[in-house]
């Protein structure tokens, strides 16, 4: 957001670019960006800083989108989520706190919201936000200060039988820190959303 600039990753080998659209040129960082494996699969901006996150072990960094990539510094790794998580699904952030989706890790249950407070880099996991479910979608409601978003019922990769009966969508104060409100608008073991509209509406 006001910036010429897109900020994206490789499908693996914790590889990211960015791309100056004014100028037209491009930058890889053709090397790993930390000593973790997988690859970055989210992220959000947020006063001049591109908060990405990465699988495995759900890594948070921060990076400065308008300089030169270096390996530990730019980005520059501020944790791993913990309590089991392994899979970023999506990040957002309210102008003040970033709200981070995750999968839990291979053979459990119980993905997580985590809140990051990018001024101290302090983490608070919210795990089983939904008993027993994964998260597929997350966005922030602005007006209603709310996470709204949508979960599968089995493991990540399906390495773990279902507990719960149906996924959900699903509505997360951000005050209360909790979730308030679930449905099964249908009955499936998996649900998911591309957009949530200026109205409210998920697509």
């Amino acid at each position: 957001p006001g910036k010429d600039l897109i900020v994206g990753a490789h499908h693996i080998c914790m590889q990211m670019f960015r791309v100056d659209l004014g100028s037209g040129r491009s930058e890889s960082s053709l090397n790993k960006i930390s000593g973790y494996g997988g690859q970055v699969i989210c992220g959000t901006y947020l006063g001049g800083t591109f908060y990405p996150a990465s699988y495995i072990k759900a890594v948070v960094y921060a990076m400065d989108p308008e300089e030169s990539f270096e390996y530990g510094v730019n980005p520059r790794t501020i944790g791993e989520i913990g309590e089991q998580q392994n899979r970023p699904v999506a990040a957002v952030n309210d102008g003040r706190l970033i709200y981070i989706a995750t999968k839990s890790g291979y053979g459990t249950l119980g993905g997580a919201i985590t809140v990051l407070d990018p001024e101290t880099g302090e983490m608070a996991v919210y795990r089983h936000f939904v008993k027993d479910q994964n998260p597929t979608a997350l966005f922030l409601h602005a007006a209603s200060r709310s996470l709204v978003g949508t979960t599968q019922i089995h493991g990540e990769c399906s390495t773990h039988v279902p507990v719960a009966t149906h996924a959900v969508v699903f509505v997360w104060d951000t005050q209360a820190r909790k979730t308030v409100h679930t449905c099964s608008p249908f009955e499936v073991e998996s649900l998911g959303a591309s957009a949530l509209s200026a109205d409210g509406r998920l697509i």
